[in-house]
């Protein structure tokens, strides 16, 4: 089940009434009805701001000023809600927290509050980081991402409460700016977190705005280096008197010390055009600079098998550039006027639609995406690099690194059905070298969004209802 949409969702409850089953305690089957729902919320409220979820609310909780259309709502069925049922003894795994994630997304309320209640009753006490932690760590993401700030740091509160006053293994959540960035949860952050967990909060601050800022520390010499390739590159610019030292490049930690890359993480999905602009704006800084890449092939073990075997010693580097392949139906500027506002396409923004008997698809099948370079690739250590025909793109919706397939690396192409012969298939997740020194945790196993990764997709202009202006 890829997703699930309020009819869908009905007639589901509906035939469980019907036939009579007992509560609902598949810890598969409610992980799945709940990711269903989730991705069927998210790909609609992405594509159309103003999607009513209340309808999908009500047949979840009852809540709101809708009422079920079934006699059954999804929340009645659940084990824990079950009258009569001794859920204390029941371990929360990871599968029935994706319906408190859900939860959060669709704006539940006292139902949500009284989930959390029980979940944070059977959180692990202690300092020490459970998968529980990073559970809950989830939910106050969903909440910061849903604009309920103030609910997301109470919940962090609670968390603290049992954990002995502290926040264990927060320093190492995947989406830690999202917390920092927030105003309230932000502010809230240090109070909540203690002992060798704070130090760790305060380090990744740092080395964060060091990236940010294109600027790195040296222990060695107790004091700062640029790490870009032009001092004018970082906004000491204006210090020129002052310049950082540069030093050999050898000493720069692979890829994490990379402004662009930084600036994806924390903005990369913002729904502010000046954002984006300023990713554009470090796109023409750092271009032609290479960076080394892998791939996970989607964590499919069978195709990265597959890879493997074809490609023993293949090797790929993602050079920046803005906007390499542009559409003939909106040609880009020569030169960007600073006093006209952002476009969807001065941004270098594109949708992919995987095209289904011939129809371009809508929804979770449709991929919201910003340009950042092509994908170049050799065979050996001595062989020569040479383009791929890839273009390394930075998904909007999930925060991710993709590489997809568009044939000639670069250049105007017409609207339409992109090649799918693509030798690693039409998309494939990438990223940066890990960074040996940090173990980024998502709460939910692998962070990154399935995809399908034979296509074929048609490439045009994305509409970006989005971003704000």
């Amino acid at each position: 089940m890829r997703y699930l949409s309020v009819p869908a969702l009905r007639h589901f409850l509906n035939d469980y009434y019907r036939v009579g089953f007992p509560a609902l305690d598949n810890q598969l089957e409610i992980m799945w009805i709940s990711t269903g729902c989730a991705q069927q919320l998210d790909s609609k409220s992405f594509e159309d701001p103003s999607y009513d979820r209340k309808h999908m609310l009500a047949e979840i909780t009852g809540e709101g000023d809708l009422l079920p259309r079934n006699r059954v709502r999804l929340h009645d069925i659940l084990w824990w809600t079950e009258t009569g049922q001794d859920s204390k003894g029941k371990k929360v795994t990871k599968h029935n927290a994706f319906y408190l994630s859900l939860l959060a997304k669709l704006g539940s309320d006292r139902v949500l509050h009284d989930c959390w209640a029980q979940f944070v009753t059977g959180l692990t006490s202690g300092r020490r980081f459970s998968g529980g932690h990073g559970i809950a760590y989830k939910v106050v993401l969903v909440l910061i991402q849903s604009g309920r700030s103030e609910t997301a740091a109470k919940f962090l509160e609670d968390v603290s409460q049992v954990s002995g006053d502290n926040l264990p293994g927060i320093a190492r959540v995947s989406a830690l700016w999202a917390f920092l960035d927030d105003p309230i949860v932000g502010d809230a952050l240090p109070d909540l977190v203690r002992g060798e967990d704070y130090l760790e909060l305060l380090e990744v601050c740092l080395e964060g705005m060091d990236r940010r800022m294109g600027i790195q520390w040296d222990p060695e010499s107790q004091s700062h280096f640029s790490t870009s390739s032009e001092p004018s590159d970082t906004i000491w610019e204006a210090f020129d008197e002052q310049a950082l030292p540069i030093i050999d490049r050898q000493r720069i930690a692979s890829g994490h010390s990379s402004q662009l890359y930084a600036e994806l993480q924390v903005n990369g999905c913002s729904k502010s055009p000046a954002a984006l602009g300023r990713i554009v704006e470090l796109l023409h800084d750092h271009d032609g600079q290479s960076q080394e890449i892998v791939t996970h092939l989607d964590y499919d073990e069978l195709r990265l098998e597959e890879f493997h075997a074809k490609f023993e010693s293949l090797e790929l580097r993602w050079i920046p550039e803005y906007s390499p392949i542009e559409f003939s139906n909106s040609r880009l500027p020569a030169v960007h006027d600073s006093l006209v506002p952002w476009t969807p396409s001065t941004l270098g923004l594109i949708r992919a639609r995987l095209i289904v008997d011939g129809v371009p698809q809508m929804g979770i099948n449709a991929l919201h995406l910003m340009q950042l370079g092509c994908m170049d690739m050799r065979y050996g250590p001595d062989q020569p690099w040479q383009p791929s025909g890839y273009t390394v793109v930075w998904d909007r919706h999930y925060n991710e690194l993709l590489a997809l397939y568009v044939g000639n690396g670069n250049g105007v192409i017409d609207c339409g059905p992109a090649p799918s012969n693509g030798p690693f298939g039409a998309l494939m997740h990438i990223k940066l070298p890990t960074d040996p020194h940090r173990t980024l945790y998502s709460p939910f196993g692998t962070s990154t969004q399935a995809r399908n990764c034979y296509g074929p997709y048609y490439l045009d202009v994305d509409p970006s209802p989005d971003l704000v202006y």
